[in-house]
């Protein structure tokens, strides 16, 4: 492909959702186009990016690098108001995203559920994410409120105001100097060459490759034992999955597969 003058790809996505895999097959592929990976790009997000960084994980928010990226890429959104941006972002089962991200900060967050070796007592960890997600809030809980947050407050594009194509997976939205491809995880072994095809005119499809794939197990088989063994209330499933983002991106038939796995 050849490069796109004035064109910036930037895999723009809230956590916990399978961007590391799209990054690497993007940088693989050798588009000739500067990519960027941020989560934060709003005034509200980089606040909230540079609270948790400080209060919660006790790390400066200069030595984090994905925030020195955000803050470097706003600057230039703001200064170049004619440079077209290729964005593309994710989404995934809500529950599963809480299991994942409890399990990434679990470490620095959650230390009375370490055993004296370290390891996630697996029981405790159930228990704890079933009370976390009884007290699912829609209307605060970040999943929910990422696309209004980030991709209405930086580029102005409304997502939920357009259609998503729950049998593909993905959807490609165009609003003013921004191309929005929004792409579901659960999806992307089957459709991710034929999307980023079409959304990058590519000539030639590109591979899908599998990054980060162990790092949610990386302690062990406890990740993968709470999968399978986490249960929860029908009533507290269908109260997350009645939520505009899950109504948005998931068919009815999916929701109610979805409130079948995790209510057991």
């Amino acid at each position: 492909m050849d490069t796109l003058t004035n064109t910036a790809v930037i895999i723009y996505q809230m956590g916990k959702v399978g961007s590391t895999s799209i990054h690497h097959s993007l940088e693989e592929a050798s588009l000739q186009l500067p990519i960027y990976k941020v989560h934060f790009l709003s005034d509200e997000g980089m606040a909230h990016a540079v609270e948790f960084h400080q209060k919660t994980l006790k790390i400066p928010w200069e030595n984090t690098p994905h925030i020195q990226t955000s803050e470097f890429l706003r600057e230039k959104i703001q200064a170049d108001p004619g440079s077209q941006w290729k964005v593309i972002t994710l989404v995934r089962d809500p529950v599963m995203r809480e299991v994942s991200e409890f399990f990434q900060y679990v470490h620095s967050m959650y230390p009375e559920l370490l055993d004296e070796a370290g390891n996630i007592e697996k029981e405790r960890a159930i228990k704890l994410l079933q009370t976390r997600l009884m007290f699912y809030n829609p209307e605060k809980n970040y999943t929910c409120r990422w696309f209004d947050m980030e991709i209405k407050g930086m580029f102005g594009l409304d997502v939920y105001a357009h259609p998503f194509d729950t049998e593909k997976g993905y959807s490609i939205l165009q609003h003013g100097n921004v191309e929005l491809l929004i792409l579901r995880l659960e999806d992307l072994n089957e459709n991710f060459s034929e999307a980023i095809g079409q959304f990058l005119a590519l000539a030639s499809p590109i591979e899908l490759v599998r990054s980060n794939v162990r790092a949610e197990q990386k302690r062990g088989s406890t990740y993968e034992q709470v999968r399978q063994e986490l249960t929860l209330r029908e009533s507290v499933c269908r109260k997350i999955y009645s939520s505009k983002y899950a109504q948005h991106f998931y068919s009815e038939a999916e929701i109610e597969r979805l409130i079948q796995k995790w209510s057991g």
